[in-house]
């Protein structure tokens, strides 16, 4: 057993959690970047692993996309960077541009719905598997030619520990420790509507600093065959699960009695896919209908 402390950064990050909720905190996607690193490493030569059991979220620094524009009036405006696709976004872009009678190209092209961020993020992993050195140099490199939430991990350093203590104080030196405070929202909420309530808590400074993210993902039907899925996998349209993160200082986590089990893990509730790091959540690896 191991633990490891990535530290990573990654520019162009996405932000946008679903449509109305924006925030620099890519929790599923990191979550799930090592699922998909311990895939890439099976694929390797030799079929090491990490065996990941669980990610610990600290948030070390974060800077949206923005654009400044003088106005007429002399001050400045902030706008979230946009950037047009290679193709249309959609039937009314390409009905609008024919009506224009000049050939489409990317002029006439919309606008994407994105916002961007570059951040830095340290990760906790708790390894079923002994880490050697040179396997930790190897994830290393593997992790740089990955993504993170659709951004380019620019950078990423590996350090190996095999007292939970040590791995722990290494990764809460600076920075946020991430956790899922969904459930106490809803709990202590006098809100009947969960999105009401978690919008409350924002504004209550009692709370400290919350965030609503994309905490998985609800199926709204059967996965089944479909034309045009990705690889060719069963396939179902769903719809984001929002919940609510906690930023705490690192000077206050430290002082909080953190465990492995206090770790993000994935898995599925029920017909829903989410991550979350409450320890008393019951996550079973297959969903069920």
């Amino acid at each position: 057993m191991s633990y490891l402390v990535i530290e990573l950064s990654a520019r162009k990050t996405n932000m946008l959690q679903c449509l109305g909720v924006l925030a620099p905190a890519p929790v599923l996607p990191a979550v799930m970047l090592t699922h998909a690193l311990d895939l890439r490493l099976r694929a390797s030569s030799d079929h090491s692993v990490l065996g990941v059991r669980g990610v610990g979220l600290v948030h070390r620094h974060g800077v949206p996309w923005i654009e400044y524009f003088d106005t007429q009036g002399g001050y400045i405006e902030s706008k979230i960077v946009h950037r047009r696709a290679g193709c249309m976004f959609d039937t009314d872009d390409i009905v609008a541009s024919k009506k224009k009678g000049t050939p489409a190209g990317p002029q006439q092209n919309s606008m994407q719905p994105q916002a961007l961020a570059d951040i830095e993020w340290a990760l906790l992993l708790d390894c079923e598997q002994h880490v050697s050195s040179d396997f930790a140099r190897r994830v290393q490199d593997v992790l740089q030619s990955m993504r993170l939430g659709g951004g380019v991990i620019e950078s990423a350093f590996v350090k190996v520990f095999e007292a939970w203590s040590d791995a722990l104080k290494h990764a809460l030196r600076v920075g946020y420790w991430i956790e899922d405070v969904t459930a106490d929202i809803r709990a202590s909420a006098s809100q009947s509507d969960p999105m009401l309530a978690i919008l409350a808590a924002i504004s209550d400074r009692q709370f400290g600093w919350i965030v609503p993210v994309n905490l998985g993902y609800a199926l709204l039907e059967a996965p089944k065959n479909r034309r045009g899925a990705r690889d060719g996998r069963h396939h179902a349209f769903a719809e984001h699960m929002i919940g609510a993160i906690r930023f705490v200082p690192a000077s206050l986590a430290r002082q909080h009695d953190l465990k492995p089990t206090n770790l993000w893990r994935y898995g599925w509730d029920g017909d829903q896919f989410v991550v979350t790091n409450r320890s008393s959540a019951v996550l079973s690896p297959s969903a069920s209908f």
